[in-house]
């Protein structure tokens, strides 16, 4: 798979290239690696992660763990599939983050596929919030109903 990284830009950089057993063989700079500024749920031994785009998975994209080569997410962002998606984040939570406000923010949610892509389910609970411009991502659990872990990403599909 030949993925594109996503980010804004900056000054080239010494390359770096990774082998995974997913995405194959990527090619990153330092630029180009997202912080988690708290390790995701789970994975508190991993905090740098590459952000990956590719024809092949649109909609979604890829986190790749570079600390560790087996560990890779599929994301997608909610605001394409849900527009009326609009967490409450706490001054602290932005603070961390560096932004003044969530429209500053780029929010994924975990997405699993257990059997059928049309069965798949996106996790709205704690979406990872990503500061694009800074490389600073921090997934923030919500203290809101409105909102469930294992929402169906396709609205005529059923969860069970």
């Amino acid at each position: 798979m030949n993925g594109k990284l996503l980010k804004n830009g900056g000054e080239i950089m010494s390359k770096h290239v990774v082998e995974t057993p997913k995405l194959g063989k990527i090619e990153y700079t330092d630029d180009d690696i997202i912080y988690m500024v708290s390790p995701l749920l789970g994975f508190d031994h991993i905090n740098d992660y590459l952000l990956i785009s590719s024809p092949e998975t649109v909609p979604f994209v890829m986190l790749q763990s570079i600390d560790d080569m087996d560990i890779s997410f599929i994301l997608a962002d909610i605001n394409l599939f849900f527009k009326d998606y609009s967490p409450n984040f706490s001054k602290r939570e932005l603070k961390v983050l560096q932004v003044k406000k969530v429209e500053e923010l780029k929010l994924f949610g975990i997405v699993v596929i257990k059997d059928k892509p049309q069965n798949a389910t996106i996790n709205l609970k704690a979406p990872i919030a990503i500061n694009l411009e800074k490389r600073l991502a921090k997934q923030i659990i919500l203290d809101d109903d409105r909102w469930e872990i294992k929402t169906p990403l396709f609205k005529s599909e059923k969860v069970k």
